[in-house]
């Protein structure tokens, strides 16, 4: 490393490690905001590992939640980022991490107080029972990756994917069948319940800065100044910026973009019951609330993008998604929304097989052989009706010599 850098605490063997950490909420645009920043600002995306223990990529590394990779140490880590003389800024937006036990005590051991003084750390939130059916169409197209492609690089099956169960379950039916067992402590709501999650990272890392879906939503282009102004701001000074400083409320905001790993899915109001969503609502309440005390009432907890009227925001968790009965759609919803889906996910990854993904259950090759067992038959009878038809209406030699 040059002499250049000698004194850069962010600089480790010559690689740049993050000064932003986007911890999550997955399924919350973590991927959109990533990707904005870095198209548009100075911070430079990463590499993924090659040790093959679990997923990452160049916008999320996977190394915090992963205690195989992080018990390799900090140099390690920085192997995955670009060289010091290449990249002003990095960062991690592995959305894993928020929800992760221990992840966040994990970053700052091995950051140091020095280092966690010119990082900054943000947060997305959404609303938690539209994160859980986004998560589920999400990873069962993952799930429908691995069982129409088996051949995929092995990995550990999810606390997501096992919560979901079948690949070609609706979020109506997982959520209907929970409301039944009245258990609710399965991934995909789990994953929702930031209360706990937030007060592990304030204790890990001292502050945080929570960016509320909808604001994002609605002022994109200032939401990506204002963390960008931050965070060069805290890598330069290792303290936050003067509270106009990095106002940025009154920019002129383009078209929003499209969403990064958006999935289609059916709306939810049209694939939950209102009793079983009711229900499931209540298993948030105390977390949201939880929230809210912090967004309102603790020091070091700053919602971005400022400048704008709380009004905005603050009901932000609260599921305001129901339409009035008569709004619903007629169609069946294993029609609607279990076969159509389903079709749409398997042709997807028959046309774009995803990356490394989960390994699914063995049930899934038990029904994938009677999948195409299903096919086959339909194909062997489709031609001996043919052949049958073709029999009856194409005269044989003999009877044309005749």
């Amino acid at each position: 490393m040059s002499d250049q850098y000698h004194d850069d605490i962010m600089c480790v063997d010559g690689r740049r490690l993050p000064t932003l950490f986007i911890v999550g909420a997955q399924k919350c645009a973590t991927s959109s905001i990533a990707k904005q920043l870095f198209a548009r600002s100075a911070f430079s995306p990463g590499r993924p590992f090659e040790d093959q223990l679990w997923f990452s990529s160049a916008k999320e590394h996977h190394f915090f939640d992963v205690p195989e990779r992080w018990r390799r140490g900090l140099r390690y880590y920085a192997t995955s980022f670009p060289r010091c003389s290449e990249a002003q800024l990095t960062l991690d937006a592995t959305p894993n991490y928020l929800s992760s036990a221990g992840a966040a005590a994990r970053l700052a051991q091995a950051y140091g107080p020095a280092r966690l003084a010119r990082t900054s750390f943000v947060v997305v939130l959404c609303e938690p029972i539209r994160r859980a059916q986004s998560a589920l169409y999400h990873f069962r197209g993952v799930m429908l990756g691995a069982f129409i492609f088996p051949l995929v690089p092995a990995e550990q099956q999810t606390p997501t994917t096992r919560h979901i169960g079948w690949p070609w379950r609706s979020f109506r039916d997982r959520v209907h069948r929970d409301v039944r067992a009245r258990t609710f402590s399965g991934a995909l709501y789990a994953m929702g319940r930031y209360g706990a999650q937030l007060d592990a990272w304030l204790e890990a890392t001292g502050r945080l800065s929570v960016v509320p879906l909808p604001l994002y939503s609605r002022h994109e282009l200032a939401t990506l100044r204002e963390i960008e102004c931050r965070v060069m701001h805290r890598s330069a000074h290792g303290t936050d910026p003067p509270a106009d400083a990095c106002d940025a409320s009154r920019v002129h905001e383009p078209p929003p973009g499209a969403r990064i790993n958006s999935n289609s899915h059916p709306p939810l109001w049209a694939d939950i019951d209102r009793a079983d969503a009711a229900t499931l609502a209540t298993s948030f309440e105390c977390s949201n609330q939880h929230v809210h005390v912090l967004l309102e009432t603790h020091p070091n907890v700053s919602v971005l993008p400022a400048g704008f009227g709380k009004q905005e925001w603050v009901h932000f968790l609260e599921p305001a998604y129901l339409p009035p009965p008569e709004a619903r759609s007629r169609a069946p919803p294993w029609l609607a929304y279990g076969a159509i889906p389903l079709m749409q996910d398997v042709l997807t990854h028959l046309w774009r097989p995803s990356a490394p993904t989960p390994r699914v259950g063995r049930e899934n090759w038990v029904l994938t052989l009677l999948l195409f067992a299903l096919l086959l038959a339909g194909l062997t009878t489709a031609c001996g009706c043919t052949v049958h038809v073709l029999r009856f209406r194409v005269p044989s030699r003999s009877a044309v010599l005749v």
